[in-house]
């Protein structure tokens, strides 16, 4: 099992910004032509919820539509913010997954710290 976790920032009618979190939970991708789809695809937001509420309603849409004891391992993939680390202590058997797109930039820029390109 798959648990997405990110941010999306979004502007707001009154013309502010805020930033949601979302969970995207699915059993694994499955190619179709070019790209990938989740299989069976559950999505939850958060805006104006605590992190709390938000692992809580994962869990519970969890339990509710697997048997968890038979899952094997929990994948939570996530750039590593507090409130997706804290997904951890809500999911039994998970491990973090780092979302490589939010790790590029920063290998690249330890690389260049290596190379010299970067001075402090």
């Amino acid at each position: 099992m798959h648990v997405e976790a990110d941010e999306e920032h979004v502007a707001l009618q009154d013309g502010t910004n805020t930033i949601v979190p979302l969970i995207s939970i699915h059993e694994g991708i499955e190619k179709s032509g070019q790209r990938g789809r989740g299989v069976n695809m559950h999505h939850i937001g958060s805006y104006g919820k605590s992190s709390e509420k938000l692992w809580l309603e994962a869990v519970n849409w969890t339990y509710g539509a697997y048997k968890v004891e038979a899952i094997e391992r929990i994948y939570l993939h996530g750039d590593g913010a507090a409130w997706i680390k804290e997904g951890l202590n809500w999911l039994p058997k998970a491990k973090m997954v780092l979302n490589i797109g939010k790790a590029i930039p920063l290998f690249k820029f330890l690389r260049g710290i290596q190379n010299g390109e970067y001075v402090f």
